[in-house]
């Protein structure tokens, strides 16, 4: 049985709302840890009904057809970061592309993520055969069974 992983669509929400990118002056990472002290990379937990908020935020704006949330396959993920030298990860909001004509496809409101690790150093991290992450599955067009192919958490 394949196991999912939602992907924060609640982040995603908060993205496209604001458009930030994803990095913003924070506070300092701990010097051990390598990554520069002016960044904050985010992570920190939010309450379901916090996150419950925010994706009903997104979806109250949404296009007809727009993405919802977005899943991968938690051990291609796993597997991705076995790489010791992942700091962090980038997730790239991105239209997917018919790479015969190298066009937007036609439903312009799906969305995909181009996932990408960042080094130590703030480099990025490519895997063995130079590429990135995108197999992601997008919901409501491709969404799991059971409550996890729901818009909102429990």
């Amino acid at each position: 049985m394949r196991k999912y992983m939602n992907l924060l669509p609640a982040a995603i929400a908060l993205l496209l709302q604001t458009g930030l990118t994803g990095c913003t002056a924070g506070p300092a990472k701990p010097a051990s840890s390598g990554i520069s002290d002016t960044i904050h990379y985010g992570g920190s937990p939010i309450g379901t009904a916090q996150a419950n908020r925010m994706i009903s935020a997104y979806l109250a704006n949404a296009a007809n057809g727009a993405t919802h949330s977005l899943f991968i396959d938690a051990d291609t993920l796993r597997h991705y970061l076995n790489n010791k030298n992942i700091r962090a990860l980038k997730f790239f909001l991105a239209r997917p592309v018919d790479e015969q004509s190298r066009r937007a496809t036609a439903d312009s409101n799906r969305l995909t993520l181009v996932i990408a690790g960042i080094d130590a150093d703030e480099h990025y991290v490519l895997t063995g055969n130079g590429d990135v992450y995108n197999e992601v599955s997008p919901c409501p067009t491709e969404c799991p069974p059971g409550d996890a192919g729901s818009d909102l958490l429990p």
